[in-house]
């Protein structure tokens, strides 16, 4: 079994203000794994930043323990923490923090210059690192001669300079245009799939929770829940032919999976080849899913789901042709009535159905089916928990 890189045990911190004690984190438990992607997620003032400090190793806590690859943070003597700094935790932060008066290579390089490392070096490193994000151009020019979201991805090839083990990312998007906000969140996937490197990401940008594995949600100093996105770690087994979802793996792995989740999966791959949607990034597919759960779950309209999946993928769409999408709009509120009349002529709860069942109802026209497990007592409830966090 793999062993977490990171484990947080009963995590409390406070700050004494002489006549109160402010209480930050309330007893934070979690573990992360090696090359996964987590979002701390929270409205300003939650602990979410507080916490990524305490994992940096910026901050100490309170009480309880931090084990980073099986090492006691707390443990550590002066030039140790020095030493995790530069060469186990890359920083990307909001407001970009380059030397202005540094070129963008020499700021990508700067981490090895600390670390000692020979200038021909460091300078072969960098300029492998701006190819990788794009900007081999412009490593000869200054940070204010680019754009808001060119300079953040120069910050992100400086925090990979030194080969992390983790990559720390405070709202990196926080002072970007919508446009670059997107490039650079597509950018970090990016490197969490291909380069499959630890993340660890804080945003309070609900537009963001299905790019990682995992999202915590953080409020007043505690993680009040925790959202797997299933669909990330079924592509994370997929061969890089293979675009649509392997219901077979996804169903067995997550035998908990609500009955309206496989069904967006199996509605999915069905439009995927009945629409013959091969030019379909996997990303969008994944989109596409999760836009006709939403629909299922009622909290779209079929008008609502239309719109989405016409929208264009960097807006948070689908990024279809209108009238595609205003198909598939309708193809699946067909399949919504469908399964809501199986269910009343099975005298069954909605959400109820046996899938098998249902093929042989609509003469085989949903693909991959599985017989549906029982459902949790407690479904989640993302959208309203955003709205929460948003208001």
């Amino acid at each position: 079994m793999t062993k977490p890189v990171i484990q947080l045990k009963s995590i409390t911190k406070y700050y004494d203000l002489g006549k109160t004690i402010a209480h930050v984190l309330k007893g934070i438990t979690m573990d992360i794994f090696p090359g996964e992607y987590v979002m701390l997620f929270g409205a300003s003032g939650s602990g979410k930043s507080t916490l990524m400090n305490i994992i940096a190793g910026l901050e100490n806590v309170s009480s309880g323990k931090i084990y980073v690859r099986g090492t006691d943070l707390s443990k550590l003597n002066h030039d140790e923490v020095a030493q995790y700094h530069r060469q186990k935790i890359g920083f990307v932060f909001q407001s970009f923090n380059l030397i202005r008066s540094l070129s963008v290579v020499d700021n990508v390089a700067l981490p090895q210059m600390a670390a000692g490392i020979p200038k021909a070096r460091r300078l072969k490193r960098a300029m492998a690192l701006l190819e990788e994000v794009g900007l081999t151009r412009f490593a000869h020019y200054l940070p204010t001669e680019l754009s808001g979201g060119q300079q953040q991805r120069v910050a992100i090839a400086r925090a990979l300079v030194n080969n992390p083990w983790i990559i720390l990312a405070d709202e990196p998007t926080g002072n970007l245009d919508s446009e670059s906000a997107n490039d650079i969140m597509d950018l970090i996937k990016q490197l969490n799939e291909r380069g499959k490197r630890t993340i660890i990401l804080i945003t309070h940008n609900p537009d963001y929770i299905f790019f990682p594995h995992r999202v915590f949600y953080v409020k007043d100093g505690l993680v009040t829940k925790t959202i797997i996105n299933r669909a990330k770690y079924a592509y994370a087994e997929m061969g890089p032919q293979q675009k649509t979802f392997d219901l077979d793996a996804l169903f067995s792995k997550h035998p908990d999976m609500s009955l309206h989740e496989r069904q967006s999966y199996e509605l999915a791959n069905n439009f995927y080849e009945t629409f013959k949607l091969e030019a379909l990034s996997r990303g969008r597919l994944e989109r596409l899913a999760h836009s006709i759960q939403d629909f299922l779950d009622d909290k779209k309209t079929e008008l609502e789901l239309a719109d989405v999946l016409d929208k264009p993928f960097k807006d948070g769409g689908v990024g279809l042709r209108k009238q595609l999408a205003k198909d598939i709009a309708k193809k699946t509120a067909l399949k919504k009535q469908e399964f809501i009349l199986y269910a009343v002529k099975e005298n069954k709860p909605v959400l109820d159905l046996n899938i098998e069942a249902l093929k042989a109802e609509t003469d085989g026209q949903i693909t991959e089916n599985q017989q549906s497990p029982e459902l949790p007592k407690e479904t989640t409830e993302l959208k309203s928990e955003t709205k929460q966090i948003q208001n």
